[in-house]
């Protein structure tokens, strides 16, 4: 369970540092034809009901909020 955990937190970080890049500096739109799944769904129904920088945000800190559950839940199972 130990390189499970310590994947699963790295996989956290790894999501964190991106969702902290998409906050500040901001992300690509989908290129034309690939599907949209969850988080970039929701960053692009934002986007389009209250702006570009609403979408940002959103896209961002879901991704945070991802990346830092990933984290914990890899450290809980890192340690236990």
């Amino acid at each position: 369970m130990k390189m499970l955990g310590g994947f699963l937190f790295f996989v956290g970080l790894s999501a964190m540092w991106f969702g902290a890049s998409v906050l500040l500096y901001g992300a690509p739109d989908p290129a034309v034809g690939t599907s949209c799944k969850a988080i970039c769904g929701f960053a692009l129904l934002a986007s389009s009901l209250l702006g570009p920088v609403a979408g940002q945000v959103v896209g961002g800190g879901l991704t945070l909020l991802a990346g830092l559950g990933l984290a914990l839940v890899g450290r809980a199972r890192y340690e236990g």
